[in-house]
Parts: C-alpha cells; sequence; structure tokens
C-alpha cells in the first residue's frame, strides 16, 4: 500500500507540475493572441491610411497662378531694373562730378563753421 501511495503521491506531483505548465502556457498563448489582434488592427489602420493616401489628389491650381504672376512680376522688375541701369549709365560722371563738389562744399563749410567758432570763442 505504501507503494502505491507513493505513486499516486508522485502522479498527484506530476499533475501539479502539467497543471502550472498547462496554465503559463495558456496565459502566453491568450497574451500572444491579444498581440497579434492588437498587430492585425494596426496594419488595418495602415492599410486605411495608404488607400486614403493613393487616393488624395491636391489641387495646386491656385498655388500655380500664384507662382506664375510671381514669376511674371520678377522679370517685369528685372527688366525695369536692367532699364534703369542702362539709362543711368550716361549720367554716372555727371553725378560723381556732383559728388566731388558737394564734398569740396561740405568741406569748406565745415571748415568756416570751425573758424566762425573760432572767432566766437576768441571775441567771448
Amino acid at each position: 500500500m505504501t507503494e502505491l501511495k507513493s505513486k499516486e503521491l508522485d502522479v498527484g506531483s506530476e499533475r501539479k507540475e502539467y497543471k502550472l505548465r498547462w496554465n503559463a502556457a495558456n496565459k502566453i498563448h491568450r497574451n500572444s493572441n491579444v498581440l497579434i489582434e492588437k498587430l492585425q488592427g494596426t496594419i488595418e489602420e495602415i492599410r486605411a491610411e495608404a488607400d486614403v493616401a493613393e487616393n488624395v489628389t491636391i489641387d495646386t491650381s491656385e498655388l500655380e497662378e500664384d507662382v506664375r504672376q510671381a514669376s511674371e512680376a520678377d522679370e517685369k522688375l528685372t527688366e525695369q531694373e536692367s532699364q534703369t541701369k542702362n539709362l543711368m549709365e550716361p549720367l554716372r560722371p555727371q553725378i560723381n562730378e556732383v559728388k566731388q563738389k558737394l564734398e569740396e562744399i561740405t568741406s569748406r563749410n565745415n571748415k568756416v563753421l570751425a573758424d566762425m567758432g573760432t572767432c566766437g570763442n576768441q571775441l567771448e
């Protein structure tokens, strides 16, 4: 009877060990299924977003019109700048001459002011 009792205890402990393993494996299986379901949901969302992205067309006609107008304005201003430079080129020697006279007059005026200041100081 002790031998049967011993075998019964061994079988009972084996059963308990297998039950623990079974429960652990079931828990891992359930967690894996939950993770698989989450990942499948994520994959479906990504596919839906990709489908939506493929069907989206952006209307750029207004922007193209703005770019065209800006380009025309740029060309017009560049042309006006070129024309203005061409008109100013023959006047450059006269402008330089006037600048030189202005510098001379400014220098003389500064000297006169300095002399007047000196005279004013001497009078006081």
